[in-house]
């Protein structure tokens, strides 16, 4: 896979699609199937973009879902690219499942790759 900044065209529509996640408030179904599109139409596998939530998305948006007084409405593209690249450092990380922090959209994310892997089977 690519460094973000190398693949921002197909990155953006991920981005943004997925830090829907990072938003402080109850999804709709219909916001739950805008991300699952968006993410089935990407180029990537399932294990790249779980790579892409938890370690480009989290480390700019992860915050927000900590925080009393998150953001509720979400970003704009642009916004959400700016705070990617800012926050993003390559480096090795922890499985998301070991960081107590991340779980607080696990259960999010996995409904969202149970909808991915079903609309590519098929």
């Amino acid at each position: 896979m690519l460094a973000p900044k190398d693949d921002l065209t197909n990155r953006v529509p991920v981005w943004s699609a997925l830090s829907g996640l990072y938003v402080d408030n109850e999804m709709s179904a219909q916001e739950f199937d805008e991300i699952i599109q968006a993410c089935t139409a990407s180029p990537y596998t399932l294990k790249e973009l779980e790579e892409i939530m938890f370690s480009e998305l989290w480390p700019a948006f992860g915050s927000n879902l900590l925080s009393v007084a998150g953001d509720w409405r979400g970003w704009s593209p642009g916004t959400v690219q700016k705070a990617v690249l800012d926050a993003y450092h390559p480096r090795w990380r922890w499985p998301w499942w070991l960081n107590p922090f991340k779980r607080v959209v696990a259960q999010d994310w996995r409904k969202v790759a149970a909808g991915v892997a079903k609309l590519r089977a098929g």
